[in-house]
């Protein structure tokens, strides 16, 4: 094709928006609309995962945990028997190497509760987490998420419960319980503690289960003084996980075991994983419904202007000319409907990354998998900001030529006498 062609088609393909300004305009919002719709649904999408694993890294797993090999393989079960027994040689050697590391106890029990009257109300089982008050926020925020009274204050016997479960169990600031659980030889023991502190997590999973205790009256009833069931070390978030604990694990003595966070996670991570899956589904049908949109407007434009089709041939233009000339219009038209999609993404996800929708009601009845309590924020997803808008625009180009194509197919004369 000759350049001074190209240049004339260039023109007469702009030149048409303007004289086909409903049209133009109904195309580039429907390729819009279709755009911005996936553009949100994927930032939500996204936002879910990335806030669940920060949720998860700071309420639930730390970044690197610290056990015995033994207490790793049988985690579930909470064996006392298998807890590190010089605890304070490892946190003195992770202080050294300029690690911020808490101890903690981690033990199963049956959690007695009692009515205003102290006439036992009811019982459940629990998993207790032991903390030290002053070290263990330094790694988790637990501190910071207390709705009702206050944080751990001393090594006296109190207890801080999870929202949901202290809504479950009926049990307010001032309320008694007591923990019935097996010391570290196997004999019963009895906890009696008063609620000092209700914690409502971004985590909901915390929100459902947790009892949290003072680790000195956790050694005192368990007969595990200076001992614990695990350490926990915190990270910055984007640290080289696998280059941290290799070095970890040449700190600490040999018997101990050193974990990330992925490898006390796998149940999280297999559902990700899966929720992955379904995620790209919807994304797939998204897209598959932008297209069908997409083609149908193009397809209803194009056979609109087969009369004006066979006029330019008739006057001297090739079928390919005229493919071009569709070709551009559409590329055009898609151009600026996400042009207009971008500005609205960028101006919609900026609320949904700083404010979000409010799911609370939701998240407190079931569990959807993802470690969100309330609010389901976005993110910035760069990627899908700058890649969706050039697809959808090859996309709107490619479908206008296979249809344009179709449509020139028809003889000169069929093409001046259509409606």
């Amino acid at each position: 094709m000759k350049k001074t062609n190209l240049k004339f088609i260039i023109k007469l393909a702009f030149k048409n928006l303007s004289r086909y300004k409903k049209r133009t305009i109904l195309t580039a919002t429907a390729i819009g609309v279709a755009l911005l719709t996936f553009i949100l649904i994927d930032s939500l999408l996204l936002g879910a995962e990335v806030e669940s694993v920060r949720n998860l890294r700071e309420y639930e797993t730390s970044d690197i945990r610290i056990t015995t090999p033994s207490y790793y393989q049988d985690r579930l079960f909470k064996p006392l028997q298998y807890a590190i027994e010089d605890v304070d040689l490892t946190l003195n050697s992770l202080k050294e190497n300029n690690y911020t590391s808490a101890p903690r106890i981690s033990f199963l029990a049956e959690m007695i509760i009692y009515d205003e009257n102290y006439f036992v109300s009811g019982s459940t089982n629990v998993n207790v987490t032991a903390v030290d008050p002053l070290i263990d926020k330094k790694l988790f925020a637990f501190d910071k998420t207390i709705t009702e009274g206050s944080y751990l204050t001393d090594n006296s016997h109190q207890v801080v419960l999870g929202s949901f479960l202290a809504e479950d169990i009926g049990a307010t600031v001032g309320s008694e319980i007591t923990l019935v659980t097996q010391t570290i030889y196997g004999s019963f023991e009895t906890i009696d503690l008063e609620v000092v502190g209700i914690s409502s997590s971004p985590n909901p999973n915390i929100s459902r289960s947790l009892v949290m205790i003072p680790l000195e009256i956790a050694r005192d009833y368990l007969d595990m003084e200076k001992m614990a069931t695990e350490i926990n070390i915190s990270l910055s978030f984007n640290s080289n996980l696998e280059k941290e604990q290799l070095k970890i694990q040449s700190i600490v003595p040999n018997n101990l075991k050193v974990s990330t966070w992925q490898e006390f996670a796998g149940d999280y991570l297999a559902l990700a994983e899966a929720k992955r899956g379904g995620s790209a589904l919807i994304l797939f049908l998204v897209f598959v419904i932008a297209a069908v949109g997409i083609s149908n407007t193009l397809l209803m434009a194009i056979y609109e202007r087969v009369r004006e089709m066979g006029m330019m041939r008739a006057m001297g233009m090739r079928e390919k000319e005229i493919r071009l000339l569709f070709v551009f219009e559409a590329g055009a038209i898609a151009l600026i409907g996400s042009i207009g999609a971008l500005i609205l993404s960028i101006a919609a996800n900026f609320y949904i990354v700083k404010f979000g929708f409010d799911f609370s009601a939701l998240m407190r009845e079931i569990d959807i998998g993802y470690r969100i309590a309330s609010r389901m924020r976005g993110t910035w997803n760069w990627k899908a900001l700058l890649v969706s808008p050039l697809i959808a625009t090859l996309m709107s180009m490619v479908f206008a030529y296979f249809f344009s194509l179709r449509a020139s197919k028809i003889s000169i004369t069929k093409s001046l006498g259509h409606n």
